[in-house]
């Protein structure tokens, strides 16, 4: 694409211009970018000079007059009345890397644009040179002042202007038809205005009945069943394996050496020793857990056949041998598993509970029925939808339950809530670690304040918005070398930033 700008500038692109500039400097600041080492490199190409990195095919230089510099003395110039005089070379070093991460951005937009074929035309360059004002004399283009300039300087400012003009146009055709448009703040501030307040039951996970983790424990004995192992894992061949045993049993070496140095696992550097472990806690390793049952029925000193586990090969030594579990004494490793592994067992029970509670607060009423429970309903604050909990509206939150705010997050959750009827109650939810039941309380509409607010804040967040996009779409940190610290932290940098 190729644009030129002969056309007289309207009120719109004035507006336009305004925002792209916004746009374009939230975008450089926001900017995350991350250190790549990177070999030794020809850092200098003449006095001042610095080459930082790279984009793409770009170099990221620091010259006299091009956009790093610049961005550097305009830096300088905003902060130097509110630097302290604590750490200069700290803060000093911040704004070195606040001026690159511009100038990568910088690049990168360069680098989009000429793969596009974006292009401005010698007469735009020098209808831009012409209004500069160090060239302005009584309100005209003075060619005096101009040739004064030198010609290196001329050529500088010149290419300045030209990427600069390049740089405006691509940013323009980014952001073009994504200005704020009226009916969307009109939609957005209608979100806000229908705000809903409910009272609540919640039913935790962790009141799952004692008795149903005992009859899980005792139809899954064989799960709780622990043994005290070492280990020795080899994931290279089933042959190493077996020569690695062959020494270990005909004792060749002792079982921990042989762990030290042939084991692959985080218990190599212990000599093997895991220590008491659950049969339900080594399952997983195996296609087959039946492998493990020859494990289980060895006596202390025993060692183990080569088992194929699902990376390698291990050989076991039984330290103690197996221990059944204790119903009595264990339960709490029980309902653990079951926490990690069979929540669909115990979401279903509490959702039971939850059903039967709807039920009766839809017979006697919502206090009635949690009366009956011995608990008092909890509240709400009053809220919109706002999935994602936006701060354009007010949050999803309640005053005695921080953990009521994970609702925000689940569309289910606003389904319900905002289909309920006057007085409703709702289906049993799940939120988290637990099953919440929903009773309508209050709805109303949002104070002006409130709107004013989302109305103001809009136009922010669809810039912000913007920017991240802008960024995504324009900048690919594989093509990204990061010479920055390598650079700054150099004699030679130091010299020209300190002298000596």
């Amino acid at each position: 694409m190729s644009k030129d700008s002969s056309k007289p500038k309207d009120s719109r692109k004035s507006v336009k211009k305004t925002l792209v500039y916004a746009f374009s400097l939230a975008i450089l600041i926001i900017i995350v970018v991350t250190f790549i080492g990177t070999p030794a490199v020809s850092m200098m190409a003449g006095p001042g000079r610095f080459v930082f990195g790279r984009y793409g095919n770009r170099e990221i230089v620091y010259a006299q007059g091009n956009f790093f510099q610049r961005q550097y003395q305009a830096l300088a110039t905003q902060y130097r009345d509110s630097l302290g005089t604590d750490n200069i070379e700290a803060q000093l070093r911040l704004l070195w890397r606040e001026a690159f991460n511009r100038a990568a951005f910088h690049a990168a937009v360069m680098v989009a644009a000429d793969e596009s074929g974006l292009v401005v035309s010698e007469d735009h360059v020098d209808r831009e040179l012409a209004q500069r004002p160090e060239f302005q004399e009584d309100g005209r283009f003075s060619r005096e002042r101009f040739l004064r300039m030198s010609s290196a300087e001329r050529f500088s400012l010149r290419n300045f202007i030209r990427e600069s003009l390049v740089y405006e146009l691509y940013i323009d055709d980014l952001i073009t038809g994504s200005l704020e448009n009226p009916a969307e703040l009109e939609f957005v501030t209608a979100m806000a205005e229908n705000e809903r307040q409910f009272s609540f039951v919640t039913f935790p996970f962790q009141e799952f009945p004692a008795e149903n983790v005992r009859a899980y424990a005792e139809d899954n004995a064989d799960l709780f069943r622990r043994i005290n192992l070492s280990s020795i894992t080899v994931r290279t061949s089933r042959a190493e394996a077996e020569n690695i045993r062959t020494q270990a049993v005909d004792r060749v070496a002792s079982f921990e050496d042989l762990a030290r140095n042939h084991s692959d696992d985080r218990y190599a550097t212990q000599g093997g020793e895991r220590g008491w472990v659950y049969y339900y806690e080594l399952e997983p390793d195996f296609a087959d857990p039946a492998a493990l049952e020859p494990v289980f029925s060895l006596d202390a000193g025993q060692i183990s056949p080569v088992i194929e586990t699902l990376n390698g090969w291990v050989i076991y030594r039984v330290e103690e041998p197996v221990e059944p579990f204790d119903l009595d004494g264990s339960l709490s490793v029980v309902r653990q598993y079951m926490d990690a592994f069979e929540r669909g067992i115990i979401e279903d029970t509490v959702r039971a509970r939850a059903e039967e509670f709807r039920a009766q607060a839809l017979a006697d009423g919502f206090s009635e029925a949690a009366s009956g429970l011995g608990v008092a309903p909890s509240e709400t604050a009053y809220f919109p939808i706002n999935y994602g909990n936006q701060q354009l509206f007010r949050r999803v939150s309640s005053p005695s339950d921080e953990t009521f705010a994970r609702a925000a997050f689940q569309t289910d959750f606003f389904v319900e809530a905002f289909s309920l009827p006057s007085d409703g109650v709702s289906s049993p939810i799940v939120m988290g670690d637990s099953v919440r039941v929903l009773k309508l309380q209050a709805e109303r509409t949002a104070g002006e304040d409130t709107l004013d607010d989302v109305q103001h804040a809009f136009p922010r967040s669809v810039q912000q918005f913007q920017s991240n996009q802008l960024e995504n779409a324009v900048f690919d940190h594989d093509r990204f070398d990061d010479r920055f610290n390598q650079v700054y932290s150099s004699n030679e940098f130091q010299r020209f930033l300190f002298g000596g």
